[in-house]
């Protein structure tokens, strides 16, 4: 979150589309929705996380979250290393069975130009 922008990245959405969450562990194509489907089964034909079981804010530096979705510990860390360098970090605390995968939401505004750090920017 930036006070002057508002949310820049994301880590969740709605339910069934588990690419929208900071992490997954395990098989995101267990999840799927069929279509004109008005009362969906939210829960995975087997072992998928998407949603974590735990969530702690971490406050010291490097600031972020820890997660657990499952039996994966998995992390988030950011660090302002200056004005135009933020240093991201996400990683699992061990490895798991199952495949994990992380995921990165911008969550940027259609209308405006993307500005990078070199001043340039881009129309999206």
């Amino acid at each position: 979150f930036h006070e002057q922008t508002g949310l820049l990245l994301g880590g969740g959405n709605t339910k069934l589309q588990p690419a929208w969450s900071n992490f997954t562990v395990g098989d995101a194509s267990l999840l799927s929705h069929t279509p004109g489907d008005e009362d969906p089964d939210f829960l995975p034909k087997g072992d998928l996380y998407h949603v974590p079981s735990s969530a702690t804010l971490v406050t010291e530096p490097p600031v972020g979250l820890d997660l657990e979705y499952g039996l994966a510990d998995c992390s988030i860390r950011l660090e302002i290393v200056d004005d135009s360098t933020l240093d991201m970090l996400l990683e699992m605390e061990e490895e798991s069975t199952l495949p994990v995968n992380a995921h990165l939401t911008f969550l940027l505004d259609l209308e405006k130009p993307l500005k990078l750090g070199t001043g340039k920017e881009i129309n999206l």
